[in-house]
Order: structure tokens, then C-alpha cells, then sequence
């Protein structure tokens, strides 16, 4: 399944015309049997439909990670952003 995203504040105006081209192209025959051979599952929703598909996974998963006790692994690029974070903090440039 391929998922489109666009930068946070991006005018609703654009959002909806590049759904609309986009799920235009999907409706294609060509291209749907093309992405489904490549292994894709097609579908052609609105970007409120996806929204709420974001919204649904993020509460369904984190509750299955409290439910689970995992713990989120750090890295040591993790940890140097945290730092540098840390050491920037109130200052102003």
C-alpha cells in the first residue's frame, strides 16, 4: 500500500487537487494492474479517509505497546540530537 503525505500547513486547495490526480490516475486499468503486480494494494481515498486511518493505527498500536511494555530503544544519534537539544535550549540566535 503506497500513501501519499505533504508538508504540515499545506493548503487544503492543494491537498484536494492532488488527491483528486492522483485517484484519477489509480482509476486507470493500466496503472492499477501495474501496482498490483508490484505488490501494492490500491485505494483510492480522500485525504480525510486517511486521516482518520492515521488516527486509528496511532491509537490502536500505542495501546498495544502499553499493553506490551515495550520500551523504545535509543540510539546514539538519538541521544546526540537529545543533547544537542539540551545544550541549545533558551538560547537565541
Amino acid at each position: 500500500m503506497v500513501r501519499r503525505c505533504a508538508p504540515r500547513n499545506t493548503p487544503t486547495e492543494i491537498i484536494d487537487r492532488l488527491s483528486r490526480e492522483i485517484n484519477a490516475g489509480l482509476a486507470d486499468p493500466k496503472i492499477k494492474a501495474r501496482l498490483t503486480d508490484l505488490g501494492s494494494t490500491v485505494l483510492a481515498d480522500s485525504p480525510a479517509d486517511f486521516g482518520k486511518l492515521i488516527a486509528d493505527e496511532t491509537e490502536k498500536w500505542g495501546k498495544s505497546r502499553s499493553a506490551s511494555r515495550c520500551r523504545r530503544v535509543f540510539s546514539d544519534r538519538d541521544r546526540s540530537v537529545a543533547r544537542l537539544r539540551r545544550n541549545l535550549r533558551g538560547r537565541n540566535f
